[in-house]
């Protein structure tokens, strides 16, 4: 008795067809798809910033040990997250904070957002402040990533 294959093999095609399809440059990229119940029209003087401005980690530009983070709550149908971040160098130092508005229940980013403090001189502080996600859902504010210039 011999086992013939020909339906297995043109549905495993055809899947993978489909998968790639969703690889063309006619799909939507990231940024211009929209979360339903995610307006972020409620908070104006904040941008969407393209996945390009969220600085890639740097090992000779991390800063992390220079922000503190302070209190991350709601307010004015937003989440506020911000902190305090000390120049530990020499040198005056510009600073790009990472970071992420997170679900409580299941660790879902819902939201980023890139702070940037200039010209914070050496062993001086700035305080820093960013508005995120919109007000829903019970979230988390969690620093990803910090850079120095």
């Amino acid at each position: 008795m011999r086992l013939v294959r020909t339906g297995s093999t043109a549905v495993a095609g055809a899947l993978t067809v489909g998968a790639l399809a969703g690889c063309a440059s006619g799909s939507p990229s990231p940024a211009s798809v929209s979360v339903p119940g995610r307006d972020t029209s409620a908070v104006p003087h904040i941008r969407p910033l393209p996945a390009a401005a969220v600085p890639s980690y740097d090992p000779k530009k991390g800063a992390r040990t220079d922000v503190v983070a302070g209190s991350c709550d709601r307010d004015n149908g937003a989440w506020h997250f911000g902190g305090l971040v000390r120049n530990q160098g020499r040198q005056p130092r510009a600073y790009r904070i990472v970071v992420d508005f997170v679900t409580d229940d299941d660790s879902t980013v819902v939201d980023t957002k890139v702070v940037e403090v200039p010209d914070v001189q050496a062993g001086a502080s700035a305080d820093w402040s960013v508005a995120g996600a919109p007000d829903g859902d019970d979230l988390r504010c969690v620093i990803r990533n910090v850079q120095f210039d």
